[in-house]
């Protein structure tokens, strides 16, 4: 019982907590009544007191805190010691904020601090903490020490410094970037879509595209679908996208032809307009005289363009002697008027009657396929009797 006793009394000594005022009455507390509990041979007890001492006398704290005394007189202030800067090292990204913080083992409160960099005061640098500034600690690559002056009325001290390593390693500039696209070429006024991917570089990016050198408003991300107006001029287009991230800018660019560029020939006007979504639709010319015309139909296939369309073309008996047939020739082409360049399908040199099948975005149906943009069925008489009227008519059935 006696070991106990000694052991609580130890305890309680131990747990006091000192604070003085500075002038007057001097107090002290601590926990009680007593509150044990036992581990092991381990024994912890909390306690509450509370002591009244004359106000000539000042209440001192031991080093460490692990008593008191009463003595007459000022207090006595201890000074700061065994202060570091913590983290002791890190490395960090250009531009970022990390906060470096002083602690010190002894020492009273009421402290100053001020902060230095390899040696050099920080002006406004004043508190316990300090925040690196993107602007001068951390705007280039380099290592650079802190340390911190901790003082108080009892000494000053100056703190065990910390490194910051300052690294541009983590980013890395985009490069070999390409911009991929699904054909070189695109018919007139139609559309196409681009994308741009950098093989190296650290995420994330920003994108820039460009076309002929201009900014293109409102495109800044990895794709860029070309429109009717970009691809309205016949003729090769230069589109370049800018890929961008805190440690640079990569380049890549393409360029899209506008296939009337390939060498289109008898180009010629549109007689009719088809809408490929449209359902059935009919059209027919009525001055297809002779072989020399040619009758220009033009359809227009959709993105969401994706069953199958049937065409069937027709010549009517010609209004000549004899209520003759004409023979016709039919040649698919992104090109009006076209029948003989090197971009052009041959669907039909038949005579009347006969059904022609297209496919919509659908290559592997083994006939002619449209793809998403703007076609013409071009239509020419080859056996219409001279000076007499050979009529066409064009059947769409989209199915």
């Amino acid at each position: 019982m006696k070991s106990l006793k000694q052991f609580t009394s130890a305890a309680l000594f131990a747990a006091i907590t000192i604070y003085s005022s500075g002038v007057g009455a001097q107090s002290a507390s601590s926990t009680s009544p007593a509150s044990c509990t036992q581990s092991g041979q381990t024994i912890t007890c909390t306690t509450s007191t509370t002591f009244s001492v004359p106000s000539s006398l000042n209440l001192q704290a031991q080093t460490g805190g692990s008593g008191f005394t009463l003595s007459a007189g000022s207090p006595t202030i201890v000074g700061p010691s065994n202060c570091a800067v913590t983290p002791a090292g890190q490395s960090v990204t250009i531009g970022s904020t990390p906060t470096l913080s002083v602690g010190c083992g002894i020492g009273s409160g009421n402290y100053t601090f001020q902060w230095s960099k390899n040696g050099t005061n920080i002006a406004s640098a004043t508190g316990p903490t300090y925040t690196l500034s993107p602007n001068t600690d951390t705007s280039v690559a380099n290592v650079s020490s802190y340390n911190v002056i901790v003082a108080n009325t009892g000494g000053s001290v100056s703190a065990t410094a910390a490194t910051v390593t300052v690294s541009t390693l983590s980013v890395v500039s985009p490069s070999s970037c390409s911009v991929s696209q699904a054909s070189p070429t695109i018919p007139v006024g139609g559309s196409q879509t681009l994308s741009a991917n950098c093989l190296v570089g650290t995420p994330p990016f920003s994108y820039a595209w460009f076309k002929g050198g201009a900014l293109i408003s409102g495109a800044n991300s990895s794709t860029y679908t070309l429109t009717g107006a970009d691809t309205a001029s016949v003729g090769a287009q230069t589109f370049r996208a800018d890929v961008t991230n805190t440690a640079g800018t990569g380049t890549a660019s393409s360029t899209v032809t506008v296939n009337q560029s390939l060498g289109c020939s008898n180009s010629g006007t549109v007689n009719s307009f088809i809408d490929v979504n449209a359902g059935y639709k009919q059209v027919m010319s009525t001055n297809l005289f002779g072989t020399a015309n040619t009758y220009t139909v033009r359809l227009d296939v959709g993105a969401s363009s994706t069953t199958v369309g049937g065409l069937t073309a027709l010549l009517s008996h010609g209004e000549g002697v004899a209520s003759q047939r004409a023979f016709r020739s039919l040649v698919l082409s992104p090109c009006s008027g076209d029948m003989t360049s090197a971009v052009s399908v041959p669907l039909s040199t038949n005579s009347v009657g006969n059904s022609i099948d297209l496919s919509i975005n659908d290559p592997g149906r083994g006939v002619p396929n449209l793809t998403t943009g703007t076609w013409y069925v071009n239509v020419k008489n080859t056996a219409c009797t001279a000076n007499t009227r050979c009529d066409v008519f064009i059947d769409w059935l989209h199915y």
